[in-house]
């Protein structure tokens, strides 16, 4: 498992790495509205094939003076996904207030770094970690770049995974 969200689009994944808190939550849901298949918002979880399966049914979203809320994914429009897909795109993104989307290509190394960085029980399963990590890393594209707002970004997300 990878603390990441996850989406499909044509047949392919787009992961999102990160912590609680940096926006992987509400970037998911701008692109489940785009016509993405969810898969999950908080964990990705990779067989040992690469593939990513289906994880929640549920999404947590924060609102202003709210807190978070538990919603069913159709709740805000979107389908869940049923069959496991390979990843095509690693997005390392966080939520900054003005940030501008100008996203970087990431090697195979700092893309793995960065998995490895967001995976749970690295250290308890290091082997399998590591040869999972290395496999998408070597056959998924990876971008980098702090965001602004999630519904301006989602499509260019969609753009890079169609167009790379």
């Amino acid at each position: 498992f990878v603390h990441a969200g996850v989406v499909g689009w044509n047949g392919r994944a787009i992961v999102i790495p990160g912590r609680s808190m940096t926006g992987k939550s509400s970037l998911i849901a701008s692109l489940v509205t785009l016509g993405a298949s969810y898969y999950s918002d908080d964990l990705a979880a990779i067989g040992l094939d690469g593939r990513v399966h289906p994880y929640s049914s549920t999404i947590s979203l924060r609102y202003p003076g709210e807190g978070a809320r538990v919603l069913p994914i159709a709740e805000i429009g979107g389908r869940m996904a049923v069959e496991p897909i390979p990843i095509g795109l690693v997005a390392v993104t966080k939520y900054q207030s003005g940030a501008e989307w100008k996203p970087q290509r990431l090697s195979p190394g700092e893309t793995m770094m960065r998995l490895i960085d967001n995976t749970l029980l690295a250290r308890d399963r290091k082997k399998l970690m590591l040869q999972i990590n290395r496999m998408v890393s070597q056959h998924a594209i990876a971008i980098s770049s702090p965001r602004g707002d999630a519904a301006k970004v989602a499509p260019h997300l969609l753009t890079w995974l169609e167009t790379n």
